[in-house]
């Protein structure tokens, strides 16, 4: 019967509380300022700082911009109007191991491969300006995976050319960006 007594008294303290909380009466913010006859101080006469004498140039642009845009696209020129899709499809795995610097190690080896190989002998699927180099972390392992491969006919040209500097890379399945 207590307990019944308490649970109904309960919500009425709760109401007279906020309703003793949210009065209308007035707030005093602190004294007022009395002394409003001051009169306004004009400080035109003693300022000193002329900005004619500060001329704005346009800051000069001067280095490179680097960006990740295809060249082909850069210039303009989409090809035969071909569209990028995400697929299922092959990449080259060139690397695994549980250690993360590893992995990044060895995908700097693989754009430095690309870098001092001549522009005639790569190959579409890997990348034609820069190397479609993939670090991958499913746990535990870091996988470094290279190119973008529709077909896996395709992917074993290319795996051809990458062994050579990668004796135990192999072909794996994965989702793929391909242009169409």
């Amino acid at each position: 019967m207590k307990q019944h007594f308490l649970t109904a008294l309960m919500p009425i303290a709760c109401l007279v509380l906020l309703s003793a909380c949210s009065g209308s009466g007035n707030t005093v913010q602190g004294p007022a300022d009395d002394n409003t006859d001051q009169a306004a101080v004009d400080l035109r006469g003693t300022e000193t700082f002329d900005s004619r004498v500060y001329e704005i140039e346009p800051p000069s642009l001067s280095g490179e911009i680097v960006h990740d845009v295809p060249d082909e696209l850069m210039a303009g020129d989409e090809g035969d109007n071909r569209s990028m899709r995400i697929e299922s499809g092959f990449r080259i795995q060139i690397h695994s191991t549980l250690v993360k610097d590893e992995a990044v190690e060895k995908e700097t080896q693989a754009n430095l491969w690309w870098d001092t190989l001549p522009p005639e002998e790569r190959l579409e699927g890997l990348g034609l300006a820069d190397l479609a180099i993939y670090l991958h972390f499913q746990s535990p392992y870091y996988r470094v995976r290279v190119g973008n491969f529709s077909r896996r006919s395709e992917a074993e040209t290319a795996l051809a050319l990458v062994q050579e500097v990668f004796p135990s890379a192999f072909i794996a399945v994965d989702t793929v960006r391909v242009f169409r």
